[in-house]
């Protein structure tokens, strides 16, 4: 069963105000809050420069239709697979 808030009733524990959408599942926002989380761990910790537009645009344009990626994007994709698909996958 999922939370739904709606930003005139309650406060969202994640990012600790009201939500800016009307309706949010916030179950969905947490768990994607933590995916990138930990997306950005593995960035700062290979001192890569990603944010999450650049990824989620060669992720979507090139990765996605098999063209070339850099090098050091296809290490976050690789060992960060099941969080990409999550994000930056075309189902959103």
């Amino acid at each position: 069963m999922d939370n739904e808030y709606t930003r005139k009733e309650k406060v969202c524990p994640l990012i600790g105000d009201y939500c800016n959408e009307e309706h949010k599942n916030c179950d969905r926002c947490i768990v994607e809050e933590y995916a990138w989380q930990r997306l950005q761990c593995y960035i700062d910790c290979h001192n890569y420069d990603w944010t999450f537009e650049r990824i989620k645009h060669d992720y979507q344009k090139y990765y996605l239709n098999g063209s070339y990626c850099s090098h050091t994007l296809m290490d976050i994709i690789e060992n960060n697979e099941n969080d990409c698909k999550m994000l930056f996958g075309l189902e959103k």
